[in-house]
């Protein structure tokens, strides 16, 4: 957590606390290798204990420990931020060494918005941690973190290198955050994996982003740095750069055929039976299917909903080149509609004879394999398997409803489907054959007892 009154002492929250236990704790950036060399024997966290010591109100924030059950409310007298904060960020190391790691808070009485700090603050950081107390693992802002950073919420973030972190005071928001993105194209082809116990549900997560500009190195703005659970119980799972770098987020160097990405499994202190899947919050991105290989057993595993592999691993151990993701591309599902043919389904892709499909209807009374037509109007589910290598992908699809006469879909018969149907019976130059949406008797070919089918409609909407 953090402070935001300027003035307020670490006796402050002591009188807050009460007679509860609790510890408040600093980050120092500059000792990243904890009583090591590095630090010159002086450890990264420091206790917070003096009555009198005054608390930041500049943006850095603490991480507090309290007792099972103690909820305090934290009071202090004083005045507070209304204007820019700024915070400068060392880094002191590479990131190899856990170098330019900061715990940061809000340091204003409202809450901000957290795709604005980071817009204020790009180029030097790309993403914001912050811990899932329930879960024990951190969440960052592209993998399920909170959009709105509230009111004394600390946070983590990683720069890459030195600079100033500012709080602009357009960062400021109500209380539920109202920034929205339409489509950003860092979310496109983003996925996770998920590893947790069988017995208690712990987790941990990783993810991977399909990017054009993925390569092999590490790419700031496309992937973000490992931050390991709060809780040596938990299980861990996360990828590596070959120089040795922990990633929570990975763009992968695409190139050409199957992309076989390596991940590292690290079992919790208790157990090791779990099962790796995709993670619960993800969807495979269209024209990608995936599935999680055991390289030791041969074992496959698919990622769709629900599905898991279990190993029986040994608690408190590391896998580093056992286990690997491997994508590849899958067929995509498109539909059209027209007044005679109904609902017809498109299977786009290479090599789709080798991919066994089904579908069903959103009632599940109505199901069907292979490519289809004349599907009646209303919402299907289309699945493609690959028993070869147990790839699974599934898109969910609606069929219009079209009326006879309406050609451009509009949901009425005005002049542009007058014209349309004109141009069918009596092809113009540069125009070759005919319109077969425009059949409106569906006996294939185009007369004027279409132009007599369609007149009486005419300006009349769709029911």
């Amino acid at each position: 957590m953090g402070n935001y009154v300027i003035g307020a002492t670490r006796a402050d929250w002591a009188s807050s606390f009460g007679t509860d236990f609790h510890l408040v704790f600093d980050w120092d950036e500059t000792h990243v290798e904890n009583q090591g060399t590095g630090s010159n024997g002086v450890n990264a966290w420091t206790i917070i204990s003096n009555g009198g010591d005054a608390l930041h109100h500049d943006g850095e924030g603490y991480y507090v420990f309290g007792s099972a059950g103690v909820s305090p409310t934290l009071t202090a007298s004083g005045t507070y931020n209304a204007t820019q904060v700024d915070y400068w960020a060392s880094f002191t190391n590479t990131f190899m060494a856990g170098g330019g790691w900061h715990v940061l808070t809000n340091p204003f009485p409202s809450p901000i918005d957290g795709s604005q700090f980071l817009g204020d603050n790009s180029g030097l950081v790309s993403a914001y941690y912050m811990l899932d107390n329930d879960a024990d693992i951190f969440k960052t802002s592209a993998t399920g973190a909170p959009g709105t950073i509230d009111v004394g919420q600390s946070f983590w973030v990683q720069v890459g290198s030195a600079g100033t972190i500012t709080f602009e005071t357009d960062q400021i928001t109500a209380g539920t955050n109202s920034f929205l993105r339409l489509g950003d194209p860092l979310q496109e082809a983003f996925a996770g994996i998920r590893v947790q116990n069988v017995e208690d549900g712990r987790f941990g997560h990783t993810f991977f982003r399909i990017h054009p500009d993925g390569t092999d190195e590490f790419e700031w703005e496309l992937e973000l740095s490992r931050k390991g659970s709060s809780n040596y119980a938990n299980p861990e799972v996360y990828s590596v750069l070959e120089n040795g770098q922990e990633l929570l987020i990975n763009a992968p160097h695409t190139g050409s055929g199957d992309l076989h990405l390596p991940f590292v499994v690290k079992t919790g202190s208790m157990t090791g039976l779990v099962q790796i899947g995709m993670d619960e919050e993800s969807v495979m991105p269209q024209g990608i299917c995936g599935y999680i290989e055991d390289t030791e057993t041969g074992e496959r595993g698919g990622l769709g909903e629900g599905e898991f592999m279990t190993a029986e691993l040994e608690a408190g151990a590391l896998y580093q080149d056992r286990f690997e993701l491997v994508l590849m591309e899958s067929p995509e599902f498109s539909v059209t509609s027209t007044h005679c043919q109904g609902g017809v389904v498109h299977v786009l892709g290479e090599d789709t004879d080798l991919w066994n499909i089904a579908w069903t209807n959103a009632s599940g009374d109505l199901e069907g394999t292979g490519c289809v037509t004349d599907l009646d109007a209303g919402d299907y589910t289309f699945e493609a398997s690959n028993t070869l290598t147990q790839c699974h992908t599934a898109t969910d699809l609606t069929v219009e409803e079209v009326c006879m006469g309406d050609f451009n879909l509009n949901g009425e018969r005005d002049i542009t489907d007058l014209l349309i149907l004109l141009v069918g019976i009596q092809p113009v130059d540069n125009f070759e054959g005919i319109f077969p949406e425009a059949d409106c008797d569906c006996d294939g070919v185009m007369t004027t007892l279409d132009l007599l089918m369609f007149l009486p409609q005419f300006g009349a909407y769709c029911e």
